[in-house]
């Protein structure tokens, strides 16, 4: 599993099975029994804690990755297969989605 990679997974907490975007460095998903992923919804709101998806990453109709309400999932319940992934220009998007839904700061992240 690599971070950025979309896939089925069942997720719980009232969201069942759907797509969910991968947001978890692919080093801790290998080495760790739980994913971190972003759930994929078809409900567009257009914040700026979602990342919008589509056919280019593997979908069928117009979503957004939900950065807000991230979920940690075994592994067993992900699919082996992803169905398809963010392209390399899309990384920072998920990047600012994630610092704005987690209010991590720019400020706090440069060395004292």
């Amino acid at each position: 599993m690599r971070r950025g990679e979309v896939r089925y997974a069942e997720i719980g907490e009232g969201w069942g099975r759907r797509p969910v975007l991968i947001v978890m460095d692919g080093d801790l998903a290998t080495a760790l029994s739980r994913v971190t992923c972003a759930p994929v919804t078809t409900s567009l709101r257009g914040l700026p804690t979602r990342v919008a998806l589509g056919e280019g990453e593997g979908l069928r109709e117009r979503s957004e990755a939900v950065c807000e309400a991230l979920a940690t999932v075994p592994k067993a319940d992900i699919d082996t297969v992803p169905i398809g992934w963010l392209s390399d220009s899309r990384y920072q998007e998920l990047d600012r989605a994630l610092a704005r839904a987690l209010h991590i700061q720019r400020a706090n992240l440069l060395p004292t």
